[in-house]
């Protein structure tokens, strides 16, 4: 059994629900990915590697993650490995924390004037809709000033990988956007739609490309840890990798690497070269980028220790947050998601574990909130 078996990081869980939430987290990215290519095994070396970083929090270790790593290319013991990131994300940002954050209208609500985000033509919370001012407005007039908008709109809550985007043109009529609202129940955020730079735009002009920046702020300093370069295929409006998109590893020091992840993490091949062309194997505006990515997080997050921004690149080369993605904490696949700092990490998180997990008492219903940390 492995350990994260035993934890509880909701204190509504139960084991049983929370051993299945793990075991389709599992099967539904990596194993379902490499049953579809060729047969890859980690060498001794490999997996002694794996083992001396993340092993150091004394719990068995899944390496599917790193096989599929090596799959695609390129080995880094520092990939995140099941069953962490069940872990390692409540640690790094409280529960009730990121439960406020994680609704994508009320977040835009809050910051909207302190961070650069697309202006809000309507933002929906639990059928409570506001306006671009941030007042009030009954159903009807929120029609009324979508029907007058090209704008694009996104559910707030409970989906991820681009899942329920759409981009709507001006002039759309009223019981066309009401029935494409309805899908939302009452938790929608519409803005107007980005013009983005047309060094970004290269990439693909249908979809809004973003950059994920991965921060980090521990032991009194912020800093980029890692990103990756996303753009969806053409035709499409998002660009997220689940949704069929792109993805391009950058290193923290904004250096593309030459390998393209598609169709849902299923393929991956070699990068463009009209990319290589185009952008010399960086990304253009990352220092930009990373400089504002962490200057909002000093500004405005001092309870999350780690923050993965989508941020796109307007027309005059400035940074706009896309999203903030609290509940993700960035450990996501593709690369070692804490970089240089991942000792760090590991440092922070081991003497936390013992509050998420029963090592000792597989019968215990472990009740637990962050701020006993």
């Amino acid at each position: 059994m492995f350990a994260f078996e035993k934890v509880f990081c909701f204190s509504s869980w139960k084991r049983k629900s929370y051993r299945k939430m793990a075991q389709l987290a599992r099967a539904d990215s990596c194993r379902a990915i490499l049953d579809r290519l060729p047969p890859v095994s980690l060498s001794d070396e490999e997996i002694r590697d794996v083992n001396s970083v993340w092993g150091q929090l004394g719990l068995k270790l899944d390496l599917d993650i790193h096989r599929l790593m090596k799959a695609w290319g390129y080995f880094d013991a520092r990939v995140v490995a099941f069953p962490l990131k069940f872990l390692i994300n409540p640690i790094l940002v409280p529960n009730d924390y990121y439960k406020v954050m994680s609704h994508k209208s009320l977040a835009a609500l809050l910051y909207d004037g302190k961070i650069r985000m697309p202006k809000i033509v309507v933002a929906a919370i639990d059928s409570v809709c506001y306006d671009q001012n941030g007042e009030h407005i009954p159903y009807e007039a929120a029609l009324d000033a979508l029907h007058g908008s090209a704008f694009f709109v996104k559910p707030s809550i409970g989906t991820y990988g681009g899942m329920g985007a759409h981009r709507v043109e001006a002039g759309m009529p009223k019981d066309k956007i009401a029935e494409l609202l309805k899908g939302y129940n009452g938790n929608f955020l519409a803005c107007e739609i980005l013009r983005q730079h047309p060094e970004i735009a290269f990439a693909n002009p249908t979809s809004v490309n973003t950059l994920r920046l991965n921060t980090l702020w521990l032991n009194g300093r912020i800093s980029v840890v890692s990103a990756l370069f996303r753009y969806g295929q053409n035709g499409a409006v998002v660009d997220n990798l689940g949704s069929g998109g792109n993805v391009l590893t950058v290193t923290e020091q904004g250096e593309i690497l030459p390998i393209v992840i598609t169709d849902n993490a299923f393929r991956f091949g070699k990068i463009e070269e009209r990319l290589v062309e185009k952008y010399g194997m960086r990304y253009p505006f990352f220092d930009v980028a990373a400089k504002y990515a962490c200057e909002m997080h000093e500004r405005h997050f001092p309870l999350a220790k780690t923050i993965p921004w989508d941020i796109a690149i307007d027309e005059e080369g400035r940074p706009v947050v896309i999203e903030i993605n609290l509940g993700n904490s960035g450990i996501i696949m593709c690369e070692p998601v804490f970089g240089s700092r991942t000792q760090e990490v590991i440092d922070y998180v081991k003497p936390r574990l013992h509050w998420l997990f029963a090592k000792h008492r597989p019968d215990l219903n472990l009740e637990y909130s962050i701020y006993e940390v």
